[in-house]
């Protein structure tokens, strides 16, 4: 049986549930030097969906400091625009096929 690749595992687990950056990482076993590889997977994920007909959900990170909101992007934010912290919950990448 041939082996899933990480575009494909990480698919999978992201179709069970939404999960942050974080619990992807830790999933896979992935230090966080390669935190910045798993964004650029995260956005090919993206791609595939969009080709399939998947439905690609992002649940926008907040700051919990002010409770920003802010937009879906797949890069997370680093800073609250308003207030400037970085008290900030991970947003989660949810597969809905």
């Amino acid at each position: 049986m041939l082996e899933e690749t990480i575009v494909e595992k990480i698919i999978n687990m992201m179709k069970e549930k939404p999960l942050t950056l974080s619990e992807i990482m830790n999933n896979l076993e992935i230090k966080g030097k390669y935190r910045r590889n798993l964004i650029d997977i995260i956005n090919k994920i993206e791609r595939i969906s969009r080709k399939k007909g998947w439905k690609f959900i992002i649940y926008p990170a907040q700051c919990k400091r002010c409770g920003f909101v802010f937009k879906e992007r797949i890069k997370p934010p680093t800073k609250c625009p308003k207030c400037k912290s970085q008290w900030i919950s991970e947003q989660r990448y949810y597969l809905k096929i």
